[in-house]
């Protein structure tokens, strides 16, 4: 969907006026544009066909703003926020998909955490859900068991809503191996 990790940033050095630029895919490699101030442009890395362009200057009262863009061969755009996390993509017909997140604390620092998915007809096709702190919760353990306890110390839990997994499934989404075996060890058919 996004040329990140869904939800994660764009790494940004030094911040605020980078001159270096790292997105980590979805296989964890991590690419890195460089500003060249003899073109005013920023170079792509060797191999990745994705144009990026700042949009905006961002400072402390710079918020949700399209600040920077990456542009595929094909014409879809990526827009990301000043913190570097995808907002949204529009498709070079014009059908954009928005990403809403919710700011809170975590490890003792503000972060933006996605919350869900908007897609073109103005659908919330993704809700994601987080447990806080010593809230009660159930999750699948890496025995593929479903768990439930209180006083949540691990906030990395993964909560699956059967009926829009079921819609998207009979739509013909294909999921990952992963997901395929969360939907599998929680009985989704």
């Amino acid at each position: 969907m996004t040329p990140t990790r869904l939800g994660q940033a764009l790494d940004f050095h030094p911040n605020p006026n980078p001159t270096e630029v790292t997105l980590d895919d979805g296989t964890g490699t991590s690419h890195r544009w460089t500003w060249n101030s003899s073109t005013s442009a920023w170079t792509s890395p060797p191999g990745v066909h994705l144009y990026l362009q700042q949009l905006a200057t961002c400072g402390p009262q710079t918020v949700n703003a399209r600040a920077w863009s990456m542009t595929r061969p094909d014409g879809t755009v990526f827009y990301y926020d000043c913190e570097g996390y995808p907002i949204a993509l529009v498709n070079h017909d014009g059908n954009e998909t928005d990403f809403t997140y919710t700011d809170r604390a975590s490890e003792n620092k503000p972060e933006e955490f996605l919350t869900y998915i908007t897609d073109p007809v103005g659908r919330q096709t993704l809700t994601v859900n987080y447990y806080t702190k010593g809230q009660s919760y159930s999750y699948i353990d890496s025995n593929g068991v479903l768990q439930a306890a209180s006083n949540l110390t691990d906030p990395s839990i993964i909560e699956l809503d059967d009926e829009k997994v079921k819609s998207w499934l009979g739509k013909g989404a294909q999921p990952t191996e992963a997901v395929a075996r969360l939907i599998k060890v929680k009985g989704i058919s």
